[in-house]
């Protein structure tokens, strides 16, 4: 088993992992995407005009992996006007 970190970003908040043991990169690899998937779960706020990203490293910090999560809102929703019908001349 080879040891790996999680390194997650938001803004300028990064934070890594206590080293994690996995068989392969391809079963931490999975482990990250779980791990995103359970953090936007608990705080789906978080993506609020903002990006999660969780990258798998090995011990000498080569990247293996990122996952990129991205919210975006749109136009409409930042000036209020959503589930409103379109205006009509």
């Amino acid at each position: 088993m080879a040891r790996y970190y999680f390194r997650t970003s938001r803004k300028d908040d990064v934070v890594i992992s206590n080293p994690i043991e996995y068989d392969s990169p391809e079963d931490a690899r999975r482990a990250a995407v779980i791990f995103a998937g359970e953090m936007l779960c608990l705080k789906p706020d978080m993506l609020n005009d903002d990006e999660l990203q969780v990258a798998v490293t090995r011990e000498d910090g080569l990247i293996l992996f990122t996952f990129v999560a991205v919210g975006i809102r749109s136009p409409a929703a930042i000036i209020g006007s959503v589930g409103q019908p379109p205006a009509t001349a």
